[in-house]
């Protein structure tokens, strides 16, 4: 089989080819799209909807889905002319039985990502339907001599949707046979990271997304999850429980809780019963610090911020003490190398600073 120019992508459906045809033909009339390809008798949406009955009707209208639609997308970025497209219509349509059938292919170029839809009878001028599942592997088998990685890009953000499985991932790497994926998701009830390979069998399933949706889409999973998201969260959690002691609770509800109760858990956020909402990866040295005391001077670097209040000091020894950023004239960068000085009151001033060596954690709102 003959391997596309430089389609990367190819899609293949069925439907109503009439209908089909008529959308596209309203796309050409409101300029979004560029007759490139057909052997269809007619030019108003009406004659081609017309020509596509008459050769559906040579099957006896049988045909539960008579049309076949493909997609084929180019590399981000690439234009190409209509004589090469039309050698790629040619390739897309011979690779799943359709060249001898009645279609009509037409140019999307709106986007960053130059493509082509092909409306196609599955009945031919001789009354047989062809099957609507082989062709859709052949298409797939066709389009794999395109080469994948001029179609994705290391840290695109994309959405699968196959079924009632739904991920959400990160390209990190690029092939000509695929992209690898880190995708987060819920999966079987328990959220999930893991390693995903978009190969072609899987474009069909396949979006990209932009920054505004894969935040959206992402707000609840662990590795993205704010402190304002989680607290958001929490708060909805409190109020759920409250319904469950006053007996008001409902299935849908029960079920809201027992979500909440799994991302909360798994969150890289909790609550500690002294300083709020805090990095769990924070709580054992927040546990082990001392707390400033009125009268006392501390040197040293400062080496986290745990909360937007509190303060860690590294003052030596694997000692760390805790500020709080209230009581301090001016706030310290992380980093920053300072020495505090408290009064008898508790308050602290900055006496001396300069800039530290390295930056050992921050918190992320």
């Amino acid at each position: 089989m003959e391997r596309p120019s430089f389609v990367t992508f190819a899609k293949f459906g069925t439907g109503i080819g009439q209908e089909s045809a008529h959308r596209e033909i309203r796309s050409m009339q409101a300029g979004h799209a560029t007759r490139i390809a057909d052997n269809i008798m007619g030019e108003t949406p009406e004659e081609m909807a017309e020509a596509f009955m008459k050769v559906v009707a040579l099957n006896g209208n049988d045909v539960k889905s008579p049309g076949v639609v493909m997609v084929l997308c180019a590399p981000r970025g690439e234009k190409h002319s209509a004589d090469e497209w039309q050698e790629e219509v040619r390739g897309a349509l011979t690779a799943v039985g359709l060249q001898d059938n009645q279609y009509l292919a037409v140019r999307h170029d709106d986007s960053d990502i130059e493509h082509v839809h092909i409306v196609a009878d599955r009945v031919g001028f001789d009354g047989t339907a062809i099957s609507v599942e082989f062709p859709r592997h052949r298409l797939q088998q066709w389009v794999k001599g395109g080469a994948l990685d001029k179609l994705f890009e290391p840290g695109q953000k994309v959405y699968v949707e196959r079924g009632p499985i739904e991920f959400v991932g990160e390209v990190v790497s690029t092939a000509a046979d695929g992209a690898k994926v880190t995708v987060y998701g819920v999966e079987t009830g328990s959220l999930q990271t893991r390693p995903y390979t978009i190969d072609v069998e899987a474009l069909e399933f396949l979006h990209i997304i932009d920054e505004k949706k894969f935040a959206e889409l992402t707000q609840d999973e662990p590795c993205y999850m704010t402190r304002d998201r989680f607290m958001t969260l929490q708060k909805e959690r409190e109020g759920l429980v409250m319904l469950v002691a006053e007996g008001k609770e409902t299935d849908a509800s029960v079920e809201r809780l027992t979500y909440l109760d799994l991302i909360t858990d798994i969150s890289p956020w909790q609550m500690h019963p002294d300083y709020g909402c805090v990095r769990s990866a924070d709580v054992p040295t927040l546990d082990a610090a001392e707390e400033a005391m009125p009268g006392k001077s501390y040197m040293g670097e400062i080496v986290a911020a745990p909360t937007p209040d509190c303060l860690l000091q590294n003052i030596g020894k694997d000692r760390l003490v805790l500020h709080d950023a209230a009581k301090l004239g001016s706030r310290p960068a992380v980093g920053e190398r300072v020495t505090v000085q408290y009064d008898g009151s508790g308050l602290g001033r900055i006496a001396d600073r300069e800039a530290g060596n390295k930056t050992v954690a921050h918190v992320r709102d």
